[in-house]
């Protein structure tokens, strides 16, 4: 009757389960080909990048010694002058 059902239903059950398992697990282990070999990344140099961050161009040293050392030298007087 219903016990005897239920077994066969369980039992079909069961072997769909393992038969989706099966297919599963050898469809996982299939290698689609040969080994992947990563290629290395052609970069721009850095300073090529931050050249065009900044919208190119190269500032001369001795203009940026210049700019950075009045910019330093009137912020230390700010001290000085500050109460």
């Amino acid at each position: 009757g219903a016990a005897t059902h239920r077994q066969i239903t369980d039992a079909m059950l069961m072997t769909k389960l393992l038969l989706v398992t099966f297919l599963a697990t050898a469809s996982a282990l299939k290698v689609a080909g040969g080994p992947v070999v990563p290629q290395p990344a052609v970069k721009p140099s850095s300073m090529s990048t931050a050249l065009q961050l900044r919208g190119g161009g190269m500032v001369d040293q001795g203009v940026w010694l210049k700019a950075a050392s009045a910019f330093f030298g009137l912020y230390g007087v700010g001290f000085l002058l500050a109460p």
